[in-house]
């Protein structure tokens, strides 16, 4: 099955699921506030009522403070093949803050060929995530600095994000700072 959950298409019945995740960066993909909102409502709809959504963003933190622009390469092996064939891939990153756009190439060399694969994300503050929340059919339960229980902050370089549906509720007196600022 596929389906675009920022235009609405998910190929799945209402109340389907009883969590939803959107992990590593996926929500920074989606370049324009409108996808964003429509994604919420579309993970609401599939969501049964008091569903979890967890996902998380990089955020203009992350982005400002790595070097600009951002050089790495290095060596792989790919270990599938009888003798281990050896290959190299580059990765360059740049951020535009203006546009608050953040631009990453990767290319990979190895015995089969080259490949390049471009990628733009947009970066999300905290504050702009959660009044997205807050607009939104979901209820916001927490926001997570990194991979730590800790609340988020302004200065969070990523954050998860905690939802849930269908309660009709804002809130509850159990999450965190953050997430009801």
């Amino acid at each position: 099955m596929a389906g675009d959950l920022a235009e609405g298409k998910a190929p799945f019945d209402v109340a389907f699921f009883d969590a939803a995740l959107l992990l590593y960066d996926g929500l920074n993909y989606l370049l324009e506030e409108r996808r964003v909102r429509r994604l919420l409502a579309e993970v609401t709809r599939v969501l049964r009522p008091g569903g979890l959504f967890l996902f998380d963003h990089a955020t203009p933190a992350n982005s400002a403070d790595g070097p600009d622009p951002f050089e790495y390469e290095g060596v792989f092996e790919d270990e599938r093949f009888e003798d281990a064939c050896e290959g190299r891939y580059w990765r360059t990153s740049r951020y535009d803050p203006g546009a608050r756009l953040h631009y990453t190439t990767f290319e990979l060399r190895g015995p089969a060929g080259s490949y390049t694969e471009r990628h733009v994300q947009r970066v999300y503050d905290p504050g702009e995530v959660r009044a997205l929340l807050h607009r939104s059919p979901l209820v916001p339960v927490a926001a997570y600095d990194g991979l730590t229980t800790d609340p988020a902050t302004p200065q969070s370089h990523r954050v998860h994000w905690l939802a849930r549906s269908g309660t009709g509720e804002r809130g509850s007196a159990g999450e965190n700072r953050a997430a009801s600022e």
